[in-house]
């Protein structure tokens, strides 16, 4: 079984359209990184170019690119595009293919029809451009996968730390969240210039009015799972005396993963506010005895 799992693990799949398409995209990087890398050693004269050379280089790289690409999983379907996984596995590839092209144009090809520093600089190009095709890509579908904001109820998060992180890219990635996040709030001055996927820190808990007023805010998320009946209730008081509704997160114990998500957000209940549980005394039982 063990030898059956191994060999499913490794065996050689067909790239999907969606592979290619990957593929061309940082083909087409690396015929620009290599076309503008030996331009460049020329002062862009063209004329001094030899494209023949330059081309063959490019093609080399794709091929390269390909297949060191398709032994790290990166044109097999491991990685989301974009992903910051995926933007490692692009790097080491590209690295990969930088070094073998280097060596083989010092050591085989020393006729020197494409300058020394073509592969080198022809690499960092073609990376910059792979890396900025799928930052711009994650961009435009972040953008895409937000609430809208003419359904969605606008939400200030208290607490910027691991779990208003995880409420916000929640909501920013879920079309059909009931929240928009529109501001964050967090007593910890060091994070008043932090922004996560966009939405900023606006301030402590005193700035939660004037926050409020200026986004447009109607709800505040509690972002704080182990947030004590203290804090609960003051900033109650807060949201309570600007027209917020307030809404927590349940505790870690009553998290089955540890991750939050848009989904787990409810209202308060008594046993925040108290602190502890609401004890719930069965009149029948005492009734027998």
């Amino acid at each position: 079984m063990a030898e059956a799992r191994a060999t499913e693990g490794t065996r050689f799949t067909l790239p999907t359209q969606r592979d290619l398409l990957r593929l061309g995209i940082d083909g087409v990087a690396w015929f620009a990184g290599m076309l503008f890398a030996a331009a460049a050693r020329f002062d862009f004269s063209l004329g001094r170019v030899n494209i023949v050379a330059v081309l063959a280089f490019a093609f080399a790289a794709v091929a390269l690119q390909w297949l060191i690409g398709t032994a790290l999983f990166l044109y097999r379907g491991r990685y989301r595009y974009g992903s910051f996984d995926e933007v490692s596995a692009v790097a080491t590839t590209v690295l990969l293919v930088g070094v073998v092209l280097a060596i083989f144009d010092l050591v085989v090809f020393r006729t020197r029809e494409v300058p020394a520093s073509t592969p080198i600089v022809g690499s960092v190009v073609a990376l910059v451009l792979m890396l900025g095709i799928r930052y711009v890509w994650r961009i435009s579908y972040e953008r895409s996968a937000r609430p809208d904001d003419s359904v969605a109820a606008k939400a200030l998060i208290f607490g910027a730390g691991n779990a208003g992180a995880q409420i916000v890219q929640s909501m920013m990635r879920d079309p059909a969240s009931p929240y928009l996040p529109v501001g964050m709030i967090d007593d910890n001055t060091r994070l008043k210039h932090l922004r996560v996927s966009g939405v900023a820190v606006l301030g402590d808990r005193l700035a939660i009015g004037s926050a409020a007023k200026a986004t447009d805010a109607s709800v505040l998320v509690l972002a704080i799972a182990q947030a004590d009946a203290a804090l609960v209730r003051d900033v109650s008081d807060i949201a309570e005396n600007h027209g917020l509704s307030l809404k927590v997160l349940p505790s870690l114990s009553e998290l089955i993963d540890g991750q939050v998500t848009s989904a787990d957000i409810r209202d308060v209940n008594e046993a925040d506010l108290l602190g502890r549980h609401v004890i719930e005394t069965d009149l029948n039982s005492i009734a027998h005895y």
